[in-house]
């Protein structure tokens, strides 16, 4: 986040500076508006200057503050249980109720931070309407999750699998010495997990083309103005991360990635009432 306000603050800096040289002998970056937003890519502002009757520039920064989100049934883990386990006597099994599935409810926080550098194109020199292309740059991570085992007994699965796996290794235990219990997503990939909490992480690309339509001028004519825009932020397929493993592909949340996997963009809404500097 402080590298896209660095990013945004020297673009404003160079704006300011090329206005003073510019503006009496080349009537390039001779107006200049501020304006704050509010849309799909949060709340945010925007510099903007007239290099053209049809072209203009914008530089700013948007922000999705947190929120929380609670979903359901988010995957099924399998545990793969040795042949030392399941040779144990019922009683010290007893001990170590381990289950082969768990199904596991999640909760995490969803935000968003992109600074923004975007260019204005009028087919028009009067005209209204524009073609926005330009770039968003921020943070990869735009979640974290932490799932969490249901339906267990008196104790979730994965506390019970981590005692014993600690047992193994203690020579006054009824099990040490034997094979642990590996948490393999069925892939083989290791689930990196702490107690009963699996975290994780959902990662997009940290630069996003963008491309949209719009309507309003980067500058207003009069003192402030109003402006519309509809567009699409190309973010990447999002990607699903537990602890350093990219877990996507793992056929146990399926159910999350199917979704994912179809959000290659990201749609961006938003109005901006702008006011003019000079």
């Amino acid at each position: 986040m402080k590298k896209c306000l660095f990013v945004v603050v020297a673009i404003l800096f160079t704006s300011v500076a090329a206005n003073a040289q510019l503006r009496d002998d080349k009537n390039m970056f001779n107006h200049m508006s501020l304006g704050l937003n509010l849309g799909t890519g949060g709340i945010g502002f925007e510099v903007g200057t007239v290099c053209t009757p049809y072209l203009g520039i914008r530089a700013g920064f948007e922000a999705i503050p947190s929120f929380t989100v609670s979903p359901k049934g988010i995957a099924n883990i399998h545990v793969n249980l040795p042949a030392d386990y399941q040779n144990l006597p019922e009683q010290i099994k007893n001990e170590y109720p381990v289950q082969e599935y768990m199904e596991f409810n999640g909760k995490g926080k969803v935000t968003m931070k992109n600074g923004k550098f975007l260019v204005d194109i009028f087919p028009g020199k009067n005209c209204m309407f524009h073609f926005t292309v330009g770039l968003y740059a921020g943070t990869r991570q735009i979640g974290n999750l932490i799932a969490s085992q249901v339906d267990f007994g008196t104790e979730p699965n994965l506390e019970v699998v981590e005692r014993y796996n600690s047992d193994v290794n203690n020579p006054t235990s009824q099990v040490y010495g034997r094979s642990p219990i590996d948490v393999n997503m069925a892939d083989g990939t290791p689930l990196f997990y702490a107690g009963n909490a699996v975290p994780a992480e959902i990662r997009v690309n940290p630069v996003k083309p963008y491309f949209g339509i719009g309507v309003g001028r980067t500058v207003p004519r009069k003192r402030v103005g109003v402006k519309g825009e509809l567009g699409v932020m190309y973010w990447g397929t999002p990607q699903i991360y537990n602890g350093l493993s990219n877990i996507t592909e793992c056929e146990e949340i399926h159910d999350v990635t199917k979704v994912s996997n179809k959000l290659p963009v990201y749609p961006m809404l938003k109005i901006t009432i702008f006011g003019r500097l000079f």
